[in-house]
């Protein structure tokens, strides 16, 4: 499952928690406000009832009562004798609310249908006055503050969302400053430092420890560049004088062919040796940007068919058959020795790792811009993950086969370097068919009349 970026779940986090903040102050708001107003209907239901209930007799609480009617029609009375019969009943009151009250000491809450009434019972000269206020009017009040808190409660959240959104995206903007930067190093520019901001917070941290393992990196980076290089550069010299022996061996007078069939294995294994060491030391240059190309201008098309026609010999033993189509008449601008040594390492590679009677595919074509070549093999095939490590050094896709087909995981790499230091590139292909591994080769297109 993808991971959403930091700063959409940072707007994401503040939206809900405002949303969740807001909900809880506005609960806690209307459930305060609500037991304010019932507070303030008991204050003026005691004051109303003692009022009333301090009268001499029960004629003029009745007239008192006819008057606080025509002022106050969200209050309804009921007066009862001691026995409890009902003496007077507002119109508005029904007389179940009333009876009710009479069982009651403290203010309470009666609902009746769809109206709720806050009830008041007090003792009089003779009687029992209840006095009941209306809640329709603060049941409205709270209903209105409810829809208003609904309406506003999405447009905070979006606000905080965005707010959140701007907020992350400014405290986020150093750390994208940063990955740009080290995004731009690479093997070849290890020298490379990120900005350190003069702040001194969390980047600033972040920046330093950054350097600090750039330096660590490319100072075990040379380290490893500079064995390779003595390495190779001193193995050649000894490598040319055990090779020049054997040679001279093979050709004393009177050696038996047992030693004959030994010294030519020994002799192979001297020349794979030379050729890893070589490759080695190129791959050095390489990365230290000392390679220097005899730039000419080559018929690309003449290169590729005299390397089909070398692949067809070594593919003569398993019989494998080599495929071409080839565009005529396309030139590239380059080294002709690398160059070639690119598209020898592919063809050897799809004659090696092939199977009996198989078929290698070079497909050469031009777009004006640029020259593919595309060269297929049939065979075991790939697996994915191989594919991605393909071009690391001394990585074989599959160790198992090359007990007969042995090779040293440079190949490809050196290729894709020279490839790149044309202004090309080499890539793997997509599948055709099951089994079948191919490689892209691209350069760019050169006139064959103008040199670049």
């Amino acid at each position: 499952m993808k991971a959403w970026p930091v700063r959409l779940r940072f707007a994401c986090w503040t939206a809900g928690l405002v949303g969740f903040a807001l909900f809880v102050y506005s609960g806690f708001t209307l459930a305060n406000l609500y037991h304010e107003q019932i507070e303030a209907v008991d204050l003026e239901l005691t004051a109303d009832g003692r009022r009333l209930g301090g009268l001499p007799d029960v004629a003029q609480i009745q007239a008192a009562i006819v008057e606080d009617e025509r002022y106050t029609p969200w209050l309804s009375y009921a007066v009862f004798d001691k026995s409890g019969s009902l003496q007077y009943r507002s119109k508005q009151l029904p007389e179940s609310v009333a009876s009710e009250a009479l069982t009651q000491d403290k203010h309470h809450t009666v609902r009746e249908g769809a109206s709720r009434w806050r009830m008041g019972r007090f003792p009089g000269s003779g009687i029992v006055l209840v006095v009941a206020y209306d809640l329709d009017e603060v049941r409205d009040i709270m209903v209105d503050l409810v829809i208003a808190y609904a309406l506003s409660l999405p447009v905070v959240v979006f606000i905080a969302a965005a707010g959140g959104w701007w907020v992350s995206g400014r405290a986020l903007q150093p750390v994208r400053d940063l990955a740009t930067s080290v995004e731009q190093v690479q093997a070849e520019s290890l020298d490379h430092r990120v900005p350190v901001p003069v702040a001194s917070d969390e980047i600033q941290r972040l920046s330093a420890a950054f350097n600090d393992m750039l330096e660590r990196l490319e100072a075990g980076f040379e380290q490893t560049q500079r064995f390779a290089a003595d390495a190779s550069h001193e193995l050649r010299t000894p490598l040319t004088i055990i090779r020049g022996e054997i040679e001279r061996l093979m050709r004393a007078p009177g050696i038996m062919p047992d030693h004959q069939e030994k010294l030519v294995s020994v002799q192979e294994e001297i020349e794979r040796l030379q050729h890893i060491t070589d490759n080695l030391l190129l791959l050095t240059l390489f990365d230290r940007g000392h390679v220097q190309f005899e730039a000419q201008l080559l018929d690309f098309s003449a290169l590729v068919r005299d390397a089909c026609e070398d692949a067809e010999l070594l593919g003569e033993t398993a019989n494998i058959h080599i495929e071409q189509k080839l565009s005529r008449d396309l030139f590239v601008r380059g080294d002709a020795g690398h160059i070639r040594r690119v598209v020898l390492n592919l063809l050897d590679n799809a004659v090696k790792f092939n199977v009996p009677d198989g078929l290698v595919r070079c497909t050469l074509t031009g777009t004006g811009q640029a020259i593919i070549l595309r060269i297929e093999n049939t065979g075991p095939g790939i697996g994915d993950e191989s594919k991605a490590r393909l071009f690391q050094r001394f990585f074989r896709a599959d160790p198992s086969r090359n007990d007969t087909q042995r090779g040293h995981g440079l190949g490809l790499s050196l290729s894709r370097e020279i490839a790149r230091a044309h202004g090309g590139d080499l890539t793997v292909a997509d599948s055709t068919a099951p089994g079948w591994t191919g490689f892209i080769f691209t350069l760019p297109q050169a006139s064959s009349r103008n040199s670049i």
